[in-house]
């Protein structure tokens, strides 16, 4: 499954409320028919454990701390100087 794929649904999730990647899973088939307007949904929704396996990939960018959920104010600096100047 792509992770953006991935990464949408639990966005959208988050933002319905889900707390946990078993609400996450359980809001992302409820939607399912929303999604599949979006993606091609080959494999279906994802399980809890891929939603869980997913943010691994979002841990390893540099200056995400997914753990308390904030931007590095450094890295959050260095890129509006940088789209400042374009």
């Amino acid at each position: 499954m792509p992770l953006d794929e991935v990464l949408v649904k639990a966005f959208v999730a988050v933002l319905c409320g889900a707390d946990d990647w078993e609400v996450v899973t359980v809001i992302a088939e409820s939607h399912e028919r929303w999604f599949r307007k979006l993606f091609t949904l080959d494999n279906g929704i994802p399980s809890h454990d891929t939603f869980m396996h997913a943010r691994v990939y979002v841990d390893r960018v540099p200056g995400c701390d997914v753990q308390d959920g904030r931007l590095d104010e450094n890295v959050v600096r260095k890129h509006r100087l940088r789209h400042r100047r374009l």
